[in-house]
């Protein structure tokens, strides 16, 4: 039996401990390097200070520190541009307040709540001040010894909006809020009817986009399969038409591979944000582990980045196949090589919004090949999620991921440990919806049964509150000493209403006799009778007129050029 390592018993990673991964981290980068084949590139990072030995790049340890101090000040210029817009926002409120009852508020109380909101941060800065250039800087012997550990790490970051333009839905990537998104993508989908796998049609596409649309907890949607019926030249590119052409919440969850369809995707986002100031979805790059960004990626990265999409940066090693097996020297080179990626990215694109997306997976050592039930997956994903916070960072980690092959007990144990564990540690978005076989089967019906999982998980997170009125002393009381009961109270009532207790929307949470009474339902019935009812609604698309022609010239002009 292994020895008992953590005495804590807390899965959650302490400060020493994230800071010495962290200079790990910087001893990868600076020691061993990455791999990267563009040579433009490699000429760029030549010039502030790396070391280039081939195609191996050597990041020295001041130019990273410098690129997170620089991405900390970013972070500050848009918490203070966020104070600045509620303070004009409750201004304005004031104001409209005033003017309704003048008598109310005097010329010179109005004058002082001016004066003061004004005096409050005379430090802030406009949010579009410069960065400074990054200058070429030599590693000096201090860093080497890890004895001046990072000041500044693990703030809040500033806030991040997403916003679908057609319904006006909003995910704001803010302290403690948990979003959700659905796996993304295969070719294989399950047929519930006889438990085989039979090849996804981009119908199946569109009813994916419909399900994610309609459950409550399924808060970003995405391309859950590859429609086999459309060239593999173009897929990624429909993968992104068919999912924004009918998605009601924002986007996420398509990871970008192929380096040809890059420019025509970037188009279909422009055709959507149109004129809206906040970005209509995320792009996921994945560059290759161990730490290898091949031509096609930096090209990807360039692209996504210099366009002003928000990058998920999918570092996606296997423990003991493409990285160490064991957590704390995956996580070290995952870290690594989004430590590498941030350097990339800030170069190209001061501003750039990046999430940290750690795909880390744990393996079948019989077999050789990774597999999303283990808890070490959930372990992995904490941990990952601790380090993004550490660089004041969001995270989007796998969360509701499972090995189990079809919808059975295995798959709803996997899923909400590989969930709870990552989401207690503060990820902003956790993945997996909808997938079984470690991702490499897409099921509608489980997609049902994850916005439960998820729903539950949430509700975990969310905690309780333990002030004078939840302790409720005088509802004791009145209970104990008048006679009365808690059940018709006030304060029951009030509690109920407002969420205390969970209530399932999929799940049974009755009694043994009413569940023989109801004929024995089985979770993954109640689950297909759901997906049956929500695709009884016809699909809409929810392009304009003008928006469906112009991407039906950008996905034609695809074809000709790519295919």
């Amino acid at each position: 039996m292994p020895p008992e390592i953590n005495t804590t018993r807390s899965h959650l990673l302490s400060e020493e401990q994230l800071q010495q991964i962290h200079e790990f981290s910087l001893k990868i980068l600076a020691e061993i390097g990455i791999k990267i084949e563009d040579e433009k590139l490699q000429t760029r990072l030549k010039e502030v200070g790396c070391q280039l030995e081939g195609q191996r790049v050597k990041f020295p340890r001041s130019l990273v520190r410098e690129i997170l101090a620089e991405r900390r000040k970013l972070s500050e210029r848009r918490k203070l541009a966020e104070k600045r817009k509620l303070k004009k926002q409750s201004l304005n409120q004031s104001e409209e307040q005033s003017n309704e009852h003048p008598e109310e508020q005097s010329d010179e109380q109005t004058q002082k709540q001016l004066n003061h909101q004004s005096n409050e941060h005379p430090e802030e800065q406009p949010e579009n001040q410069p960065d400074k250039q990054i200058a070429k800087q030599p590693d000096k012997q201090a860093e080497h010894s890890g004895k001046h550990p990072d000041k500044q790490l693990g703030e809040q970051p500033a806030e991040l909006t997403i916003k679908n333009p057609f319904s006006g839905e909003e995910r704001i990537f803010q302290e403690n809020r948990l979003w959700s998104q659905p796996f993304g993508a295969v070719s294989d989908l399950l047929n519930p009817e006889n438990n085989k796998v039979q090849p996804a049609l981009s119908q199946d596409l569109i009813d994916f986009i419909q399900l994610q649309n309609k459950l409550d907890n399924i808060d970003f949607t995405g391309p859950s399969v590859i429609p086999t019926d459309t060239s593999g030249r173009i897929r990624e590119l429909r993968m992104c038409e068919i999912s924004l052409r009918y998605s009601t919440s924002p986007f996420s969850g398509l990871g970008i591979s192929r380096s040809q369809e890059i420019d025509f995707i970037i188009e279909l986002f422009r055709i959507v944000k149109d004129r809206q100031k906040e970005p209509p979805g995320m792009l996921g790059i994945s560059p290759v582990s161990p730490l290898s960004y091949p031509r096609d990626i930096t090209k990807i990265i360039s692209k996504i980045v210099a366009a002003g999409i928000p990058a998920g940066i999918l570092i996606a090693p296997v423990a003991g196949l493409t990285s160490p097996l064991t957590i704390a020297g995956s996580l070290a080179q995952t870290n690594a090589s989004m430590l590498a990626f941030t350097v990339i990215a800030h170069l190209i694109n001061p501003e750039a919004e990046l999430i940290f997306s750690s795909r880390l997976s744990f393996p079948n050592m019989k077999k050789a090949y990774s597999i999303w039930g283990p808890p070490e997956l959930g372990l992995g994903s904490s941990g990952a999620v601790q380090l993004a916070r550490f660089y004041n960072c969001y995270a989007n980690v796998y969360g509701v991921s499972t090995t189990s092959c079809s919808i059975d007990v295995q798959a709803g144990y996997e899923k909400a440990f590989n969930a709870l564990l990552p989401s207690l540690a503060g990820a902003s978005i956790i993945s997996g919806a909808g997938s079984l076989a470690s991702g490499t089967v897409a099921s509608k019906e489980q997609l049902i049964i994850d916005n439960e999982i998820i729903s539950l998980v949430k509700r975990i997170v969310r905690g309780y509150e333990i002030s004078e009125e939840t302790l409720a002393f005088d509802v004791i009381a009145r209970a104990v000493e008048d006679k009365g009961d808690f059940i018709a109270s006030q304060h029951t009532v009030s509690h109920l209403q407002a969420g205390e207790i969970y209530h399932s929307s999929l799940g049974f949470d009755s009694l043994w006799h009413e569940w023989q009474e109801e004929d024995y339902p089985q979770m993954e019935d109640k689950a297909a009778a759901r997906v049956r009812q929500i695709l009884q609604e016809e699909p809409r698309e929810v392009l304009s007129e003008e928006q469906s022609r112009e991407f039906d010239t950008v996905l034609k002009s695809a074809q000709e050029t790519l295919d």
